[in-house]
C-alpha cells in the first residue's frame, strides 16, 4: 500500500453493499458486477499465473452473500491476503473457511451500508501511520525529588518517593496532532516497582481554542499492547505526560503512536504485534501474507527506521510466495533483533508457527534481511535451518559497529550505543566484543550444510567491515560444499543500496527457481 495512490475498494458481483460517494478521497471504488460474464474477465481479476491482477494486490475486496464469486474458487484463493471483507451471514464451506483462515479474511456485517463504509474509512487507510515519542523532547519535571538516570536515548530510571496521590512527574514536550476520526493507539513501554502506580495523561487542545478541552488517563500497565482512544470528529493537539504515586522505582521508555486500524491488524491490516509479558519493551510486529500458499516460506526482516514500520512488502509480494514480515520498533531504529529468552522464543515460535499453518516443512524456509535486518536472518537462521539465506550489506559484529563511531564513519551512527547499553549494560571495548560473540556463538553452533548464501556486501563498509569475509571463511570452512553466493559492492554502508538491492531481488527469483522449481515471467496480464 502506498500513500500516493488511491487504494481500490473492489466488489466484484452482488449488490452494492456500500455508496461509493461516501468513501473519502483516499480511496477508489470499483464495481464488475457482470465480471464473470464479460470477455475482458481475466484481465479484471487474474493474471496469466492466476494470481491477482498486480494493481489490486493491495486493494480490499467486499464479498457480499449475494456475489457469484463465491462459487469462483480460483479467484477466491487469488484475493490478497488480509483484504477480504466478506458477509458474516454466509455459510463457509469447509475449503473456504481453510483459504479464510490462511488469507486472513474478515467476516463482517454487511446489512449496514452507512457503518461498513465508515470502517473502511476509519480503519482501512492506505499506508502505515506511526510514529514514537522518544526521550528527546522528554522532560523530568522539577517538582520530582529523587534520583535520575538516563539509559542513552530510550529509557529514564527514576528513584524516588513519588507522593500519595497521582502527580506529574514527566512531561513529552512535543506537542501531537490527532486529525478528526482517526482512532489512536498509545503503546507506553514503561515498567514501575511494586509499590509505584503509574499513569499517563493525555490532554487534548482543540484547534480552534487554546483552553484544554479533554484529558484521558489510563494506565499503561492495564494496556500492553497499546491503548486506542477514539478521538471523535474533532482535530486536537495533545500533550502526554507521566503521573506517578508510591515509592520505589520508575521506568519511562518510548511511546509508539499509531493510527489504529481496531481488529484489523497493526500497522498493516492482519498485523499483529508480539509483547513478551511483563517486559519493559520486549516487541516486536508480525505480518503474515499467504501469497499463493505453495513453497517457500520468505521471512523478510525489516531493517532501520525510526518510526514503527513494516518493510519489504511489495518486493515480497512480486515473488508471489508466502511471507512473513518482521520489525523490530525497540530503541530509536531497532534493538536488532535480539532480546531476552521470551523474545527469541517469541521469534522462533511465529515463524514455526507458519510454517505449520502452511504445511510446509521445517526447511521449506528462506530467511532474508538488508543492513539491520541481516542480522536477524544469520542470528535466527544459524538455529532454524533454513534453505536459504538472502542478505544484504551483513552485520554481525553489532558491538564493532558501535566502536567504529567516531573514527570509521563520516557521519556517527548513535543508535549503535544505545543497542550496545541495551543488550549488554555498558558501553565498553568489553561489552563490544561480548555483544560479537553473542551472535557468533549462535553461528558457530549452527548447521548449515543444506543451507544456500546469496549475500551483497559494501568493501568499504563503515559500519562492520569484518562480517563478511568472517563468514565466507567459517562457513566454507565448516560446509565446504555449501552454495555461497556473493557480491562486494564499492562504497560504505549506505552509499549504494539500490545495487544491493537490485542483486538481493535478484539472487531471491533464482533461488526460488532453482530449489522450489518456480517461475517467474515479465508479463504479469493475461490475454
Amino acid at each position: 500500500m502506498a500513500n500516493t495512490r488511491k487504494m481500490p475498494v473492489v466488489q466484484l458481483g452482488g449488490q452494492p453493499v456500500i455508496d461509493p460517494a461516501a468513501l473519502d478521497d483516499a480511496y477508489q471504488w470499483v464495481y464488475h458486477p457482470d465480471h464473470q460474464q464479460e470477455k475482458s474477465a481475466p484481465q479484471l481479476t487474474l493474471t496469466a499465473t492466476g494470481a491477482i491482477t498486480p494493481e489490486w494486490r493491495n486493494a480490499l475486496f467486499l464479498l457480499p452473500n449475494d456475489d457469484p464469486t463465491w462459487n469462483d474458487y480460483a479467484t477466491l484463493s487469488a484475493l490478497p491476503a488480509n483484504h477480504i471483507l466478506y458477509d458474516r451471514r454466509v455459510d463457509l464451506d469447509t475449503d473456504t473457511q481453510q483459504l479464510f483462515a490462511l488469507k486472513g479474511a474478515f467476516p463482517v456485517d454487511m446489512t449496514d451500508a452507512a457503518a461498513l463504509v465508515t470502517t473502511i474509512n476509519r480503519d482501512w487507510f492506505p499506508g502505515q501511520d506511526a510514529f514514537k515519542l522518544d526521550h528527546g523532547s522528554l522532560r523530568i519535571l522539577s517538582s520530582f525529588d529523587g534520583q535520575i538516570k538516563r539509559y542513552g536515548r530510550y529509557r529514564m530510571h527514576l528513584t524516588g518517593n513519588f507522593g500519595l496521590d497521582f502527580q506529574p512527574v514527566a512531561i513529552w514536550e512535543t506537542q501531537g496532532y490527532a486529525g478528526r476520526n482517526r482512532d489512536l493507539t498509545f503503546q507506553a513501554e514503561c515498567l514501575p516497582s511494586a509499590d509505584v502506580s503509574v499513569r499517563y495523561q493525555l490532554t487534548l487542545v482543540n484547534q480552534q481554542s487554546p483552553q484544554p478541552l479533554r484529558t484521558i488517563v489510563f494506565d499503561p500497565t492495564d494496556y500492553p499492547e497499546g491503548k486506542t482512544l477514539h478521538l471523535g470528529d474533532t482535530d486536537f493537539y495533545y500533550t502526554l505526560s507521566v503521573l506517578a504515586k508510591g515509592q520505589g522505582d520508575l521506568d519511562i521508555g518510548l511511546v509508539h503512536i499509531s493510527r489504529s486500524r481496531e481488529h484489523f491488524g497493526k500497522l498493516f491490516p492482519g498485523g499483529h504485534l508480539f509483547h513478551a509479558p511483563a517486559s519493559f519493551n520486549d516487541n516486536f510486529y508480525y505480518y503474515f501474507d499467504a501469497g499463493d500458499m505453495k513453497p517457500p516460506l520468505n521471512v523478510y526482516f525489516s531493517g532501520f527506521n525510526m518510526a514503527d514500520h513494516f518493510e519489504g512488502n511489495f518486493m515480497m509480494e512480486r515473488l508471489g510466495a508466502p511471507f512473513l514480515l518482521v520489525s523490530d520498533p525497540r530503541l530509536n531504529g531497532g534493538g536488532f533483533y535480539l532480546g531476552s529468552p521470551a523474545f527469541e522464543t517469541g521469534m522462533r515460535h511465529v515463524i514455526d508457527l507458519t510454517l505449520k499453518r502452511l504445511g510446509f516443512a521445517p526447511d521449506d524456509l528462506i530467511l532474508s534481511g538488508i543492513s539491520e535486518g541481516t542480522t536477524a536472518c544469520l542470528y535466527y537462521g544459524a538455529q532454524l535451518q533454513p534453505r536459504a539465506i538472502v542478505a544484504g550489506k551483513p552485520l554481525i559484529n553489532l558491538g564493532t559497529t558501535a566502536t567504529n563511531g567516531r573514527i570509521k564513519r563520516t557521519q556517527d551512527f548513535q543508535p549503535s550505543f544505545d543497542f550496545l547499553l541495551y543488550h549488554t549494560g555498558d558501553d565498553t571495548p568489553a561489552t563490544a566484543q561480548q555483544l560479537n560473540d553473542r551472535i557468533w556463538e549462535k553461528i558457530r553452533q549452527a548447521d548449515f550444510s543444506h543451507t544456500t548464501f546469496a549475500i551483497a556486501h559494501m568493501y568499504q563498509d563503515d559500519f562492520d567491515n569484518t562480517s563478511f569475509d568472517q563468514l565466507f571463511e567459517w562457513t566454507t570452512t565448516h560446509f565446504p560444499h555449501v552454495r555461497f553466493l556473493h557480491k562486494g559492492i564499492l562504497g560504505r554502508h549506505n552509499d549504494d543500496t539500490p545495487a544491493v538491492n537490485a542483486w538481493f531481488f535478484k539472487q531471491y527469483q533464482m533461488i526460488l527457481a532453482s530449489e522450489f522449481d518456480r517461475k517467474f515471467v515479465t508479463e504479469e496480464v493475461s490475454s
